[in-house]
């Protein structure tokens, strides 16, 4: 009966370990298109035509919605409290006049934002 307990048990481990392997990994982890890098926020409005979003003007830096408004929908990340910290920062960047780095994490839309870094220095 031990043995066949053992067996089990080894069997078990040879499917489970590969598999926590594999999720431990980064496969699978949602990946950031970049939207805009090192621009400055020229206006933040609390929503875009009314929707459950809010959305910042961008002047200068790098990428595909360079010079333009960027909407960040609530969709666009997992939860309300990561919506509310980058509408946080995003508050933060524009009255210090920091810099910012905004993603989209399904793409790469201007009206999908999802995550906005903030800094003191281009990165």
């Amino acid at each position: 009966m031990l043995t066949v307990i053992k067996r089990l048990f080894i069997g078990t481990l040879t499917l489970v370990f590969p598999s926590g392997i594999f999720l431990t990994t980064g496969v699978g982890v949602a990946k950031a298109d970049s939207l805009v890098t090192n621009a400055k926020i020229t206006i933040v409005q609390n929503t875009s035509s009314n929707g459950d979003n809010y959305a910042v003007g961008v002047s200068g830096g790098t990428g595909p919605c360079i010079n333009q408004i960027i909407i960040f929908p609530a969709s666009a990340v997992l939860n309300r409290e990561i919506h509310s910290r980058g509408y946080q920062a995003a508050l933060t960047a524009l009255t210090q006049g920091y810099l910012v780095s905004i993603f989209d994490y399904s793409g790469a839309s201007c009206s999908n934002g999802g995550q906005i870094s903030i800094s003191k220095e281009p990165t």
